[in-house]
């Protein structure tokens, strides 16, 4: 009893001040073929339609990788979904697929007193495609981390 009652530490949790979801979306346009551009940008990817493109197989469900991160400025939001992006890709070449037909992502921001933390899951359907693929295009909506990094700048203290 004496250490339960001396020993025992008592942590703040972590207080959750914002949060968003990109559902899993399909990210190769399959009435032109291409690889879907990030929204608000006009530009495509490739050239290669969904039809050219040579799908041999596909996991029967998505995949997710989970990366938290302590955030020491609010531009570490993108490259924290990029990362998580990058790892679930990696995840995916392992299980030998080489592209993602669905991506999305879930993105929570925490505090604890000073500190702030980001975890981010990203999910995504893997396949395997026949010949070149193109290079891979921008994680889906990546503008919705605009408004988060306006609001985390309202609570993080500049540095």
């Amino acid at each position: 009893m004496f250490f339960t009652k001396h020993f025992h530490r008592q942590e703040a949790p972590w207080e959750v001040i914002d949060s968003k979801t990109v559902n899993p979306i399909p990210m190769w346009d399959e009435d032109e073929g291409a690889p879907k551009p990030d929204e608000g940008q006009g530009h495509r990817w490739s050239d290669r339609s969904a039809a050219e493109l040579d799908v041999v197989r596909m996991h029967n469900t998505n995949i997710h990788f989970k990366f938290v991160h302590d955030l020491r400025h609010v531009t570490d939001l993108r490259r924290a979904v990029q990362h998580a992006r990058y790892q679930l890709m990696q995840e995916a070449v392992r299980r030998n697929y080489n592209i993602m037909l669905l991506e999305g992502w879930h993105l929570t921001i925490m505090r604890k007193g000073k500190m702030y933390r980001v975890e981010v899951v990203y999910s995504g359907r893997p396949a395997y495609a026949m010949g070149k693929i193109a290079a891979l295009p921008p994680p889906p909506f990546m503008g919705v981390l605009d408004h988060c990094q306006k609001e985390l700048h309202h609570h993080m203290p500049t540095q």
